[in-house]
């Protein structure tokens, strides 16, 4: 809500704090403990976690798609 609030007449990406309120869930649900809004901790399984997915994604798209290999994108 907060952030709702601070950005009353723009744009927001809302990704970023549905991240943070669902991994807050997991947490909580899992291992019984829930973080506030900026703790450090969290902040930094937040961007490990990132960090995972942005690895995985990156492969996945062939996995899903063989087909995408004929073309030449270094990404994929």
């Amino acid at each position: 809500c907060a952030v709702l609030t601070e950005s009353q007449n723009s744009t927001v990406d809302l990704a970023p704090e549905l991240t943070r309120a669902v991994t807050n869930v997991v947490c909580a649900l899992c291992f019984n403990s829930s973080y506030k809004r900026g703790d450090a901790e969290f902040e930094s399984m937040l961007q490990y976690s990132q960090g995972i997915v942005d690895t995985v994604a990156k492969d996945s798209l062939v996995d899903i798609f063989p087909w995408l290999q004929i073309f030449p994108n270094k990404d994929l």
